[in-house]
């Protein structure tokens, strides 16, 4: 180094030029300066970096050929070596460091200045080491650029996946989170803190509270199925450079294309959830109307008075309310379910008919004999419909029955009561007609009893026929007119022993027949007619011993078998009466003897409800009949 100042020896001058000959041979640019700032070396690096050859620059100032000023505010750059002959320290150069060449290019730097001490340690000099970082400098420039795009993208995906974020906020209207996603555009643009942001949908606006129009702004649609809703607005509050869309880079239009397709999405969802429970909240008033509209009918249907059960297709009982339980004489629906309807009814060939009718016309109504638990039969109206499913395909068979029993009995009466109106009248005239007759024919008989002293046995056994047959005659023609012309009841305080006792004996009771009394001599005195009861229990009589032609046993029965009432019944081991006849043995005419015009159970009847009783029949062919006379005995 000595030989660099002008200072050779012997040995110095060997090292001087070794270390010349170093530092023309390194890849940095290397100069040399004395103490004074004044060039002395320089290696072809630096001859190149600064444009200047050592032959122009040797013995000039450093600052004349080293001229440096800083990047980016184009200030000179206080020069190294200065520092270092100043504060004789190590000194590098700040980043940003720009070396202007003596054409004028201009050559990015990393340099640093060092001083040159002697064996002694004193400084004789400065050497300045710089090195060209533009390719350093275009790689960093690079990464910069690419670190920069991805942090704008980052920035891009953090907004769109803020705004899934606020959607899924649960009770969070529309309104609340579409102003959520207007606060978080601006952070997603280059210039956060001069962006500001709108958004218009349908009329309302939702915007960052620094929002103001100006004349740098992005905007862009939003469409739902192809019809306009609103818009996004991105404004700059501040002019920009241009970039790819005015002040916008062209990743900004996509993002706020995207903004726009999510929010359309949102809207679209939010309206089609809306929709949906408006829908759903609809359907469940429409459910909870069914329900109730449902509820009502099954309980109509449970408590209604007329018999419903469901079946099957093939006629089995799914379904049955309490009054079919109650009208049938069952307690529990366990006891009928899954049995077949037909069960229930008298003619199981009427199921066939009414079955086909169902298939043919959908419904059938019509009357049965029905069949309750304990066997015993009364009349029902049957309502049958097919009831279809939604698709019109035949589902099951609603049935409903009305007891009609007591109608038919009132049809009955009123049957009944037109025809003993009609046999009255017919009566009335016919047996005033029969009585004069029978009279004249009386007179006749009594003529020739007294005319002829001493008959022939034949004249007189037909004189005593006629006596016998014009007896009977008037008793039927005493029937006729009591039946026409009805007499109520002269009520008297009677014993129901003595009226038995006095109606059996009139009766001649053949040999062939036991009588069998069991009279409770505890009955008390009751208030009666006793003409009309004798003529009551002399038919029932007569007509049981009629029943037993070849003989029997008659029993004649009394008993109080419930508080104010007696019982008198007549039992017989006779003929007994048939199913069929037991519904008309107390109609008028009715009659299954050869001389009799079937008055006598009519009137008798008529008599014991005229005192308010009734008279009730059991009977089995070949095993005999029990005629029991129920009557109060106040």
């Amino acid at each position: 180094m000595d030989h660099i100042h002008n200072r050779p020896t012997g040995v110095d001058q060997e090292s001087s030029d070794w270390a010349l000959t170093a530092l023309a041979s390194i890849g940095d640019a290397v100069i040399v300066s004395n103490t004074k700032g004044k060039i002395t070396f320089m290696n072809p690096v630096a001859e190149s970096l600064t444009g200047w050859s050592l032959v122009e620059a040797k013995g000039r100032d450093l600052i004349d050929i080293f001229h440096i000023v800083n990047e980016q505010s184009r200030l000179l750059t206080k020069n190294p070596v200065e520092r270092v002959l100043k504060e004789r320290i190590i000194v590098g150069l700040a980043n940003h460091t720009i070396l202007i060449r003596k054409d004028g290019s201009e050559t990015p730097i990393d340099d640093s200045a060092a001083p040159i001490r002697n064996k002694s340690g004193t400084m004789v000099g400065v050497v300045l080491v710089f090195r060209d970082i533009s390719e350093r400098r275009e790689k960093d420039l690079t990464i910069q650029n690419r670190t920069h795009t991805l942090d704008e993208r980052v920035k891009e995906l953090n907004c769109l996946y803020t705004i899934s974020q606020i959607i899924e906020q649960p009770d969070l209207t529309l309104e609340a989170a579409l102003q959520e996603i207007v606060d978080i555009i601006p952070p997603a643009w280059q210039y956060p803190d001069i962006t500001c942001a709108r958004l218009q949908i349908e009329g309302q606006d939702f915007k960052t509270t620094t929002y103001v129009q100006t004349l740098w702004k992005q905007t862009n649609d939003i469409f739902i199925k192809g019809d306009h809703i609103g818009m996004v607005e991105v404004c700059y509050v501040e002019e920009k450079p241009i970039l790819d869309e005015g002040p916008f880079l062209k990743e900004e239009r996509i993002l706020i294309q995207a903004i726009a397709e999510y929010i359309g999405r949102i809207i679209e969802r939010t309206k089609i959830e809306e929709a949906l429970k408006e829908h759903s909240e609809n359907l469940e008033l429409l459910v909870e109307e069914r329900t109730s509209q449902l509820q009502v009918k099954d309980k109509a249907i449970e408590m209604s008075i007329n018999a419903i059960a469901l079946t099957d297709l093939t006629g089995n009982l799914t379904y049955v309310n309490p009054s079919f339980l109650t009208m049938w004489g069952y307690s529990a629906e366990q006891e009928v379910l899954e049995q077949p309807l037909i069960t229930f009814w008298e003619n199981e060939e009427e199921i066939v008919e009414i079955l086909q009718a169902l298939q043919d016309k959908g419904n059938w109504i019509g009357e049965l004999i029905a069949i309750k638990k304990d066997l015993s039969r009364f009349s029902v109206q049957l309502s049958a419909n097919m009831v279809p499913d939604k698709f019109g395909t035949p589902s099951y068979i609603m049935t409903s029955f009305v007891d009609i029993s007591e109608k038919k009995l009132i049809e009955e009466k009123l049957i009944q009561s037109e025809k003993l109106t009609v046999l009255g009248q017919l009566a009335s005239g016919v047996g005033h007609e029969l009585r004069n007759t029978l009279t004249s024919i009386k007179n006749a008989v009594y003529f020739l009893n007294m005319v002829l002293q001493d008959p022939a046995s034949e004249v007189k056994e037909s004189l005593e026929i006629l006596d016998t047959e014009m007896a009977m005659s008037e008793r039927i023609i005493s029937r006729l007119l009591d039946f026409a012309t009805p007499k109520l009841p002269s009520r008297y305080i009677v014993e129901i022993q003595d009226i038995i006792q006095k109606s059996w004996l009139q009766i001649t009771i053949p040999e062939q027949i036991d009588v069998i009394t069991q009279l409770d001599l505890s009955i008390p005195s009751i208030m009666a007619d006793p003409n009309q009861l004798i003529q009551v229990f002399e038919n029932l009589l007569l007509n049981a011993i009629q029943a037993m032609p070849t003989g029997g046993k008659l029993t004649i029965k009394s008993e109080v078998t419930q508080p104010e009432w007696v019982d008198i019944s007549i039992i017989d081991t006779g003929v007994g009466i048939s199913q069929e006849n037991m519904q008309s043995i107390f109609e008028p005419l009715y009659t299954t003897k050869s001389r009799s015009i079937g008055l006598g159970l009519a009137l008798s009847m008529n008599i014991i409800q005229g005192h308010g009783g009734n008279i009730s029949v059991q009977s089995k062919v070949d095993q005999g009949s029990t005629f029991t006379i129920h009557l109060p005995i106040k």
